[in-house]
C-alpha cells in the first residue's frame, strides 16, 4: 500500500468476508454441510509510503462509539509500517536478505526523492547474500523488474554498471537482461525506444 486510506480498516475488514464467504461457499459444496467454525485470517498492511502511517488503525477509530463500547469493536490493524524509519532501520531488521531487500525497494522505488542505487549500496552485504543463494539470481531479477515498471525513464544501462561495480558483472547482466525480457513481453511499452537503445549501446 504506497498510499494511505483513512478507511482501511473497512477496507480489510470486507477482504477477510469475503475470503470467509468463498471458504464456507467451498467447504458447503464439498461436503454437503455448513461449517459451524470460520479459519483464522489475519489482515495486515504492508505500507511502503514515504511518510509513517498516520491515519486509522482499528475499527474503533472509524466508528465514535462510547467508551464502554469501543473495546468491543477495538481490534488493531497490523501495519508493517516501511515509512516509519529510514533505510539504515530497514537494514538493521533481523531478515534474511531476500526480505530486507524487497522491503527496501519496495518503500524506495515510490518515492521520487529516494535514488533507487542508494538503497542498493546501503543494502550491498545483504545483495550478495541474496546472490550467493541458488535462487538468489531469480529473486534479484524480479527485484529489478519491479524497479523498472515503477521507475519510467529510468537509465537501466547505468544502473546495470553501477550493481555491475557493486556486487559483480553477473549482477549487472541480470539488470539488463530482465529489461529485455520486459521489453519482449511488452509490459514497459512506454519505455521501449529507451531502454532498446540503453541494451543496444551494452550489448551491440
Amino acid at each position: 500500500q504506497s498510499t494511505q486510506d483513512p478507511l482501511m480498516p473497512f477496507r480489510l475488514l470486507r477482504y477477510v468476508v469475503r475470503i470467509w464467504e468463498r471458504w464456507v461457499a467451498a467447504a458447503t459444496a464439498a461436503s454437503g454441510v455448513a461449517p459451524t467454525a470460520l479459519p483464522p485470517v489475519i489482515p495486515f498492511v504492508l505500507h511502503q509510503g514515504p511518510r509513517p502511517w498516520s491515519t486509522a488503525r482499528s475499527l474503533a477509530e472509524l466508528v465514535p462509539l462510547p467508551d464502554a463500547l469501543a473495546p468491543f469493536v477495538r481490534p488493531l490493524l497490523p501495519v508493517l509500517d516501511l515509512g516509519a524509519g529510514g533505510f539504515e532501520a530497514l537494514a538493521a531488521w533481523e531478515a534474511r536478505p531476500v526480505v530486507k531487500v524487497t522491503l527496501a525497494v519496495m518503500r524506495g522505488v515510490v518515492d521520487p526523492a529516494v535514488d533507487v542505487l542508494d538503497v542498493l549500496v546501503t543494502y550491498t552485504e545483504d545483495l550478495v547474500l541474496l546472490l550467493e543463494r541458488p535462487e538468489g539470481r531469480r529473486a534479484f531479477a524480479v527485484l529489478i523488474g519491479y524497479i523498472v515498471r515503477r521507475r519510467r525513464g529510468l537509465d537501466v544501462a547505468a544502473l546495470a554498471a553501477e550493481v555491475a561495480d557493486l556486487v559483480g558483472s553477473k549482477a549487472g547482466d541480470v539488470v539488463m537482461s530482465t529489461a529485455q525480457e520486459l521489453i519482449d513481453q511488452g509490459e514497459i511499452k512506454g519505455v521501449r525506444e529507451t531502454l532498446a537503445r540503453q541494451l543496444q549501446a551494452k550489448f551491440g
